[in-house]
């Protein structure tokens, strides 16, 4: 991930992996084709990751 434009117009580069990526966030992403994919298939989940329930 390359940064994250969050809905306020904010722009965060190169996010650290304790960022919060908030539901109406839109994410900038290099990689290949197969890398995109798989990232947006989790994003794209209905459940939330188990670390979010202590947040």
């Amino acid at each position: 991930m390359v940064g994250i434009r969050q809905k306020d117009g904010k722009f965060i580069p190169m996010p650290k992996g304790d960022t919060i990526i908030m539901p109406e966030s839109k994410l900038l992403l290099i990689g290949t084709g197969e890398g995109i994919y798989k990232a947006k298939k989790i994003i794209r989940k209905k459940v939330k990751p188990e670390e979010l329930k202590y947040v």
